[in-house]
């Protein structure tokens, strides 16, 4: 019954191949083509957007830049005690790895829609100087910038949702969200979208941290 049951759905998952020649990712996206260096993929959650495909280097969809050595796509319970919004893992900004840590994620998207959202958690310190840039670029280009400060931006053990824009729509375009440091201020992100229309850009974080 078992063998029946395994044969069953390897020919179901072999004809849904053929029919669609898609790819599932971890996170549930859909990818068109053999999954081999796809780079567009569908309006909604971009490949990987949840980083459940792990670590930089070792199966994520994102490149990873950093000044350190610590690795930055993480189960955040272990060190933050609080899970990720969506899945186990989440990408963390910023923080401390022997001094502070600026980093980015980036990834070359189809971009589909113009406006883009993202969950976020903030640990910021009555220390912060306010010098930590939280940012979004399209081609290297800024298209969103935030200084974390104290206490707005200190949201531990709350999820929050950001909404923006994006530009270039209909191309292939690098997006990389990316954090400038100074004194070690820290951001979670987590479950990644592009969505239609356009994004209300919020002027703050603590503006949305009121709503939640």
């Amino acid at each position: 019954m078992l063998k029946k049951l395994m044969l069953t759905l390897v020919v179901l998952a072999a004809s849904t191949a053929i029919a669609s020649a898609n790819t599932l990712t971890i996170d549930g996206l859909v990818l068109p083509g053999n999954g081999t260096n796809v780079t567009l993929d569908r309006l909604g959650l971009i490949n990987d957007g949840s980083f459940e495909n792990g670590e930089c280097d070792a199966g994520s969809s994102w490149t990873c830049y950093t000044n350190t050595s610590c690795l930055w796509i993480i189960d955040p319970l272990g060190v933050w005690g609080y899970p990720a919004y969506d899945g186990v893992l989440c990408g963390w900004l910023g923080g401390f790895c022997g001094d502070a840590n600026s980093n980015a994620f980036c990834q070359d998207i189809f971009i589909d829609g113009t406006g883009i959202s993202w969950y976020w958690m903030g640990y910021v310190a009555d220390t912060v100087d306010g010098l930590d840039l939280m940012y979004i670029s399209v081609d290297g280009v800024n298209t969103f910038e935030h200084y974390m400060v104290y206490p707005d931006d200190h949201t531990y053990g709350t999820w929050g949702q950001m909404l923006g824009t994006v530009t270039g729509v209909g191309g292939v375009h690098e997006l990389c969200f990316g954090f400038t440091a100074s004194t070690g201020a820290n951001m979670l992100i987590d479950y990644i979208e592009l969505f239609e229309g356009t994004g209300v850009m919020n002027t703050s974080f603590s503006s949305v941290k009121s709503l939640y």
